[in-house]
């Protein structure tokens, strides 16, 4: 009985696990599908998590969301350069990308980071820089214009030398050297502003031109490269206009100048001391000098005599001096207050320059002479000649009545008790005055 129950019920069995079978693999197949869902669901949400940071020269520029954007940029950058300076321009700025979390919201286009990150590129280019004693003075873009203006420059220099030399005897006092190198793009400046960095002119005029290159060159970049806070050229312009060149040059001329004649005193025994008379006339002589001028930026700086050649001699003057002793002084008392007497005639008479008469007027020594001729008496019409007539001289304390009374540029009557009668000065008349009143007294004298 059982054997034909077991017998009955195995096919229904077959066919029972075979549907469970059947089923087991559906759910199977179910939960599969589903626990892969949820992990692709996770994975995409895990990977929306995260973004990429831009990095220049180590610092943070900004983010994009996928790394397809970060090479967008990169390569538009390369394109921004080449549109606005040229194929030869380059940038040498490190550039690096980070997958990093947590700034999902920072994020912006690839257009949008390019603008960042392009204002902030230091450029290149190759340039020819010339080098003033072994330090960069300006950068210009071609060999050419660097000797053209270092030409001009001697040209400018030549036009205000005195002395005519070639051209090509013009050298410049610092060592000059023009190198080819990548210079930033703002530090490569245009002939005519690179000229005034080295020009010898104002330095006032050089600051002036170079600040407003400056803004007329920040008006001109492309927009995409400007900032707001700064990028302007790495040179200062004040300092930029410290480095004149010196243009120098060693000249030699040759020119005459005078020798200065000797003036030789010789003794004359035959006139009296006090006495001098120029005997022979002085003559400067001639000579040839060649010189060597030095000149700095068209001024001479430093003067040198390599030879001289006398032309002509000097021609000494000669003067005899007195030493012949004069004659003691004899007074005599009746003519000299004789003289006194006459003098005080002509009280009141007025001042006049070069007077010799009562009629016209006297000056100091026409009236001595006047006075004097009244009494036979020749003596001359100066002070000097009067000082210097050969007559016998005394001193303060031997003064008497009627001896003249000598002074620098003036003269009088003496008539005792430290008082003379004199013809003063213009604006004033023939009057009595102390002999101690007059500067620059010499002496007196007794014709």
């Amino acid at each position: 009985m059982s054997k034909n129950t077991k017998t009955e019920d195995s096919p229904k069995s077959y066919f029972g696990l075979r549907k469970y079978l059947q089923r087991f693999n559906y759910n199977y197949k179910v939960v599969t599908l589903t626990v892969l869902s949820i992990i692709m669901l996770a994975f995409v949400v895990y990977q929306q998590g995260f973004s990429y940071e831009l990095m220049l020269n180590g610092n943070s520029v900004g983010y994009v969301k996928s790394k397809s954007q970060v090479n967008e940029v990169i390569a538009n950058i390369d394109v921004e350069i080449l549109e606005a300076y040229g194929e030869s321009a380059f940038h040498k700025d490190e550039i690096e990308e980070v997958k990093v979390r947590e700034h999902t919201k920072d994020v912006v286009s690839a257009d949008a980071l390019l603008a960042q990150v392009l204002p902030n590129l230091t450029v290149y280019k190759p340039a020819n820089v010339l080098m003033v004693d072994g330090a960069a003075a300006v950068a210009l873009e071609t060999k050419e214009e660097a000797e053209a203006i270092l030409e001009e420059i001697k040209v400018e220099v030549l036009e205000k030398m005195e002395s005519v030399v070639a051209l090509d005897a013009l050298t410049f006092n610092q060592e000059i050297e023009i190198v080819e190198e990548d210079v930033n793009i703002h530090m490569i400046y245009s002939k005519d502003i690179a000229k005034l960095v080295l020009d010898t002119s104002d330095e006032a005029v050089a600051v002036a031109a170079l600040t407003e290159h400056e803004t007329q060159r920040m008006a001109a970049m492309p927009l995409e490269f400007k900032d707001d806070v700064k990028i302007a050229s790495d040179y200062n312009a004040e300092d930029l206009a410290k480095v004149p060149l010196e243009v120098v040059a060693s000249v030699q001329v040759t020119s005459t100048e005078k020798i200065d004649y000797s003036k030789v005193k010789t003794d004359d025994a035959s006139a009296y001391v006090g006495v001098s008379k120029v005997t022979q006339t002085g003559k400067a002589g001639i000579k040839e000098l060649t010189k060597e001028h030095k000149y700095v930026n068209g001024i001479i700086s430093e003067t040198k005599v390599l030879s001289e050649k006398v032309l002509e001699k000097p021609v000494d003057q000669i003067t005899m001096v007195g030493t012949k002793s004069r004659p003691a002084p004899i007074y005599n008392g009746n003519k000299g207050q004789s003289i006194v007497t006459e003098a005080r005639k002509y009280l009141g008479i007025k001042y006049k320059a070069g007077g010799t008469t009562p009629s016209t007027g006297f000056d100091c020594s026409g009236f001595t002479k006047y006075v004097y001729a009244q009494f036979g008496i020749s003596i001359p019409g100066s002070v000097s000649g009067q000082w210097n007539s050969g007559s016998a001289r005394v001193t303060r304390s031997q003064l008497q009545p009627g001896d003249i009374v000598v002074y620098t540029g003036h003269t009088g009557i003496y008539i005792g008790g430290g008082k003379m009668i004199h013809a003063p000065f213009a604006g004033r008349n023939v009057e009595i005055g102390s002999i101690n009143h007059v500067k620059g007294f010499l002496g007196g004298i007794r014709p």
